[in-house]
């Protein structure tokens, strides 16, 4: 959490008008390969093994926002989905959700 922070505070003071969170040394946006070599670098320096991906790692933080806010308009925007139907996955309900759903009725 403190690294992110300390990055924020840092990305703040760069002189460019891209507007991505992560930017190279040339202060461009990080095309896809570069992201998922930092995050595979970072991921070995903390000593997780489990095989995580960027796209892994997204759809946790989907999940998670959309099982903390109920709110799916509020997730397809995060996640900035075109179309709330590409956000739908995160709403599937659980079985045992149901199950107990309809037991209590």
């Amino acid at each position: 959490r403190q690294r992110l922070l300390d990055y924020l505070a840092l990305r703040a003071t760069l002189k460019t008008a891209c507007p991505a969170l992560f930017v190279s040394g040339q202060h461009r946006r990080l095309c896809s390969r570069q992201v998922q070599v930092v995050v595979r670098k970072r991921l070995r320096e903390a000593g997780i093994e489990r095989r995580l991906t960027v796209h892994s790692m997204r759809h946790c933080f989907a999940h998670a926002l959309y099982a903390k806010t109920k709110d799916l308009l509020l997730v397809q925007r995060a996640m900035d989905h075109r179309s709330v139907a590409s956000t739908l996955v995160y709403a599937r309900v659980a079985d045992d959700r149901v199950a107990a759903a309809v037991a209590g009725m």
